[in-house]
């Protein structure tokens, strides 16, 4: 029992910490780690134990700081994994849109949530750019394979190697199918953060509009007294 207390101690903490002192945590265990699956079972351990929104609200924040951190890593490393930056571009769209609705929630409570809405707008931002850089950079790497593989193609034609250039030839039209769904995959992740700041956007600005009626309401009182 108390092996477990202790592994449960140590998963829960580093986003806790984040929770309480609004400190990004770093990216721990990345997707290439096979330990991987434990940093994902803390994060769901947080989650279900998280009861106050704005816990959860700091929580999903906080995970999304460590995917991006997860993404720019695997960035820099010497061969992109294209499979491993997939994983943790997915979990930060995932953080984003859970933290996004949990803050509307609280809105259509009637909280204030203007603070809130501030930071997972810098936060969309944010994650925009990190993951266009991250689609850059597998296609980078996707473009390296193609040179690659254009020169053995080159160097089969020339020994007569018809099985290899048949080879080859399918190999090339795969990664061009490859490139063709990466492109798809960067617009639609595009297209869907725009679409989740859009909402926030939105209900911000209603959020002003309200405050608004509320002042002139006043005002209108005001006036009425003043005339009494």
């Amino acid at each position: 029992m108390k092996i477990k207390s202790l592994i449960l101690s140590i998963l829960l903490t580093p986003t806790f910490a984040f929770a309480q002192t609004g400190t990004p945590p770093s990216a721990g265990l990345t997707p290439q780690s096979p330990f991987y699956f434990l940093d994902r079972l803390g994060e769901v351990l947080q989650e279900f134990v998280a009861f106050n929104p704005e816990t959860k609200i700091r929580l999903q924040i906080g995970f999304a700081a460590e995917r991006i951190a997860e993404i720019q890593i695997d960035m820099q490393a010497k061969d992109v994994d294209a499979k491993g930056l997939s994983i943790a571009q997915n979990r930060l769209e995932k953080h984003l849109s859970k933290a996004s609705k949990l803050v509307s929630e609280e809105e259509k409570d009637g909280k204030d949530v203007k603070e809130w809405t501030q930071i997972l707008k810098e936060e969309f931002e944010v994650s925009k750019k990190v993951l266009e850089s991250s689609f850059e950079s597998m296609k980078d790497d996707l473009e390296g394979e193609r040179e690659e593989l254009k020169k053995e193609l080159e160097s089969a034609k020339k020994s007569n190697d018809a099985a290899r250039v048949e080879t080859l030839m399918r190999e090339l039209n795969d990664l061009e199918d490859e490139k063709d769904e990466l492109e798809r995959e960067r617009e639609e992740r595009k297209q869907s953060l725009e679409d989740e700041k859009k909402q926030l956007d939105d209900e911000d600005g209603e959020l002003e509009e309200e405050l608004e009626d509320i002042g002139d309401s006043l005002d209108e009182l005001e006036d009425l007294e003043d005339e009494e």
